[in-house]
């Protein structure tokens, strides 16, 4: 991950502005073609729709890497009772 990337905040997240581009543009491209196609065929172009903007999340998933390094880490501390967020351990 580069400095000189530039992120935007989406819903209390930080996303890189590139790689959301380069999702929504596969996405929508995917469901523009899947209409078309179903126009052509002269079917439902809804569920056509539908099924290009699935393929189209499917192409962005692969098209776009997480940049998060997540880590696990074991709390074996003991739970203690009115501690918020745990289960005291009868």
């Amino acid at each position: 991950m580069s400095d000189d990337e530039q992120y935007v905040e989406i819903w209390g997240d930080r996303v890189s502005l590139r790689d959301l581009v380069v999702a929504l543009a596969v996405c929508a491209a995917a469901t523009v073609a899947a209409v078309l196609v179903g126009r052509a065929l002269g079917q439902d172009e809804f569920f056509w729709g539908l099924g290009g903007a699935v393929v189209g999340f499917g192409g962005a998933v692969a098209l776009v890497r997480p940049k998060r390094d997540v880590q696990i880490v074991a709390d074996d501390a003991p739970a203690e009772p009115g501690q918020p967020g745990r289960d005291p351990v009868a």
